[in-house]
């Protein structure tokens, strides 16, 4: 080992452990210091070799001047060990980008967009950058990284990933925070992204690393429970259809029945990371508040009674919400329903429902037939609508934009569900649209709707 690279702390993000946890240890044996890094919380128990030790911030538990960010599932080849050594000599240098390369069929490809992955420990924080690639980050401006060495990494199994050349050039400034990304819970552009604010009636609590937001009146019911280390479903808890996440139908001591959805991430980021998510905007919090807020509105949703959040910067979350009574998604009941009559009864509530939704200026980031409860009414069938995750407020009504998009949204999800148009056909669809527009005259969109 060099003189230099006894300076370099280097950090392995784990995910699961195991033989690709002790290669990418063995990859990095050169460094002066090796830090695993847990942020879902569900390594703690696996042993690690001598030397190696678990943290939860690298940049306060190292002592190295350097800190080397590498996933457990990439490899860092020789040249790179050496430029890097040869870059930890330049002078004034603070940060370096380092290209990841995908090696598979005997072609290697350079993957856009190199993540500042070798920094200097003073300041320095760990960050998701848009896509979910982690990276090192500073809360300050840092000078120019000096121009360094280059090396391309080569030889790494088929389908693997390596860390290859290594570019100060394109450091530049180790990235300011910004405002994190929708991907991290904040709203898209157009929306209003308040800071999270736990509605006055309920409680936040906190039992060391797990937080929970819990109707005042049901924390006697909810909050041991809520607060323990490592949520455990109660007896009796029955599993139950659902979006993203699993969920599961259970009582109150009051016999009050409630549903438990652990959150779960969708789309490309759930190949990666399906239950944990990173960012100091905790989404289980967010989606209570805005809920809450939704249905001040006006808007039909189901009442969200708790949240809690287990971690800090990385963390698990889970929502209970009260069940509404005799309920079924939008498309088991469609698939039940007995005739053509009842299909368009069901069509005709659940525009109603998205109608109130897009009146109270509410934006639904992923309105799908599953997040469409049907149910019994006073006056007929009734929509409710689920999974406020992502949404986001604006004034009333939405714009026409956004109501598009979310009516196209919902329009796709019928097409993927239903591509043979067995259960909801020209008659339904219309059924929706005159609900929906009969509302309230503000939301006409014409043939332009997408429903």
């Amino acid at each position: 080992m060099t003189a230099s690279l006894e300076n370099v702390a280097a950090v392995v993000l784990a995910s699961r452990g195991g033989a690709r946890l002790a290669s990418a240890l063995d990859g990095v044996a050169w460094a002066g210091e090796r830090i695993v890094l847990d942020p879902a919380g569900r390594l703690g128990a696996e042993p690690l070799p001598d030397g190696v030790r678990w943290a939860e911030e690298p940049a306060e538990a190292a002592r190295a001047a350097w800190l080397l960010l590498v996933e457990e599932h990439e490899a860092v080849r020789p040249s790179l060990v050496a430029a890097i050594a040869s870059a930890l000599e330049a002078p004034g240098a603070r940060a370096y980008r380092i290209a990841q390369e995908v090696i598979a069929f005997g072609t290697t490809l350079r993957l856009r967009h190199a993540p500042v992955r070798l920094a200097r420990r003073d300041g320095v924080r760990l960050r998701l950058r848009t896509g979910l690639t982690p990276e090192l980050a500073a809360g300050g401006g840092c000078r120019p990284a000096a121009r360094g060495e280059r090396a391309r990494a080569a030889g790494a199994r088929a389908g693997g990933r390596a860390l290859g050349a290594l570019d100060a050039r394109r450091a530049g400034r180790l990235s300011r925070p910004g405002r994190l990304r929708q991907a991290l819970g904040d709203a898209p552009g157009g929306g209003s992204a308040p800071a999270v604010r736990v509605p006055a009636s309920y409680a936040l609590l906190r039992s060391g690393a797990v937080r929970a937001a819990i109707r005042s009146d049901l924390v006697p019911a909810l909050g041991a429970w809520l607060l323990a280390p490592r949520l455990e479903l109660p007896p009796g808890a029955a599993p139950i259809a659902s979006g993203r996440g699993p969920a599961y139908r259970m009582r109150l001591g009051d016999g009050a029945p409630v549903v438990v959805r652990i959150c779960r991430r969708g789309g490309l980021a759930a190949r990666l990371v399906r239950e944990t998510y990173l960012g100091l905007r905790p989404r289980p919090l967010r989606e209570l508040a805005l809920t809450v807020e939704a249905r001040r509105r006006g808007v039909a949703a189901a009442e969200v009674l708790a949240a809690r959040v287990e971690g800090r910067l990385a963390y698990r979350g889970a929502l209970v919400t009260a069940e509404v009574p005799a309920a079924a998604t939008l498309l088991e009941a469609l698939r039940g329903a007995p005739d053509r009559a009842a299909r368009r009864g069901l069509a005709a509530a659940a525009g109603r429902a998205v109608a109130e939704l897009h009146a109270a200026g509410v934006f639904h980031a992923d309105l799908n037939l599953r997040n469409i409860l049907v149910h019994p009414g006073p006056e007929g069938v009734r929509a409710a609508l689920l999974d406020f995750d992502r949404a986001w407020l604006g004034a009333p009504p939405l714009r026409t934009a956004a109501r598009r998009r979310n009516l196209r949204r919902l329009a796709r999800s019928l097409a993927k569900l239903d591509p043979e148009g067995q259960l909801a056909g020209a008659e339904e669809r219309r059924a929706f649209r005159d609900a929906y527009t009969g509302h309230d005259p503000r939301l006409a969109l014409g043939d332009a709707c997408g429903c």
